[in-house]
């Protein structure tokens, strides 16, 4: 495997002011990821409160499209998992998968909402709203919303999942922003390379996020890399809209627009550019470049997959596997090459001794 070359420009990379870095980061991408999500929730809980006090095949269609995009709006921001994220645990509270869908059927008839409990993690959140929104056809969904003996319930359950996740949204959203918690000004502040420092905290959640929810969660599990081979169609993210290889794809288009910090003709001073300023080599390229490159590949090959990801990992397993095996690059790419570079320890349990 290709290694990176460090040492010669090891003390030229620790003099660097990450100041700008990470003001750029802050400011151009976290701060209006989060907004974003935080505006697309409060729209979806707009959409919750039209259903459930009408429901009608027009208001279950905008319910249904704005459950999407508050979907894609996540996938940006899911990877960003320190800070203030990691201390309302953003991302087990929004984006838990599989849901389960036995346990929300029971709370429902039971009328007992509590969603604050750790318990909660696996009937709330995005999951659980795929569940109840895409659950069945839409004409059944209507009717679990109308004529179902627990109705009502299943009504209260999902205007308090929606609550819920604007309320998460806005605590993280708010902790960022200078009249709110400024985290911002923490987190630009917090220089250096220890582990607890914003850019080993950034490059921790990074390897971490690629390897347990990109690579496993969304990819590998699914495929049975983790059952001796017996695929788990219904571990999929997004199962019951079957959109999930839309999603893989916007997740990974967040993880690289976070990385490089814009577009390949625009963009500030991020990741990219901070371990591009250290001159380490993969290969025959930039290291920088290598891990650019190798997010267009793992992206390339999670698109080339036709069938939604339920069906695929039996159907075209192959196609899956080869994008199981891109992800799997990118992940030694960061949490290897990336990190030794930037001269950051990696602190997190691996889950396989990549």
């Amino acid at each position: 495997m290709p290694s990176c070359v460090t040492s010669e420009n090891e003390e030229e990379t620790l003099s660097l002011d990450q100041g700008p870095y990470l003001e750029d980061i802050a400011d151009d991408y976290i701060i209006p990821a989060y907004s974003s999500f935080l505006e697309s929730s409060i729209s979806l809980q707009k959409e919750v409160n039209s259903f459930t006090e009408q429901p009608s095949p027009s208001t279950y269609t905008s319910l249904s499209e704005t459950l999407m995009d508050a979907y894609y709006e996540w996938e940006a921001i899911g990877f960003l998992d320190f800070g203030p994220a990691f201390t309302h645990t953003l991302r087990a509270n929004i984006n838990t998968f599989p849901t389960d869908n036995f346990a929300i059927e029971i709370a429902i008839e039971s009328g007992e909402i509590d969603l604050d409990k750790i318990s909660s993690y696996n009937k709330k959140g995005l999951p659980a709203m795929d569940y109840l929104i895409n659950g069945a056809a839409a004409e059944e969904v209507i009717g679990n919303f109308t004529t179902d003996p627990f109705a009502e319930n299943r009504k209260k359950y999902l205007v308090a999942l929606a609550q819920d996740i604007v309320d998460r949204s806005n605590l993280v959203s708010q902790a960022w922003s200078f009249d709110g918690g400024n985290y911002r000004g923490t987190f630009i502040g917090n220089k250096g390379t220890a582990v607890g420092s914003s850019f080993g905290l950034m490059v921790n959640s990074l390897s971490q996020y690629l390897e347990s929810f990109t690579r496993d969660a969304r990819i590998g599990i699914p495929l049975g890399k983790r059952s001796q081979g017996v695929p788990i169609p219904k571990s999929v993210e997004g199962y019951y809209s079957q959109n999930s290889i839309a999603l893989a794809s916007s997740h990974i288009n967040g993880l690289k627009r976070y990385y490089l910090l814009g577009t390949s003709s625009n963009h500030g001073m991020g990741l990219y550019d901070y371990v591009k300023s250290t001159k380490a080599s993969y290969g025959e390229e930039l290291l920088a470049d290598a891990i650019l490159n190798q997010f267009d590949e793992a992206l390339t090959k999670v698109e080339a997959i036709n069938l939604p990801l339920e069906r695929a990992i039996t159907e075209e397993y192959d196609l899956v596997n080869e994008a199981h095996t891109a992800l799997q690059k990118l992940v030694v790419m960061t949490k290897v090459e990336m990190s030794s570079a930037l001269g950051i320890l990696i602190s997190y349990q691996d889950n396989d001794g990549d």
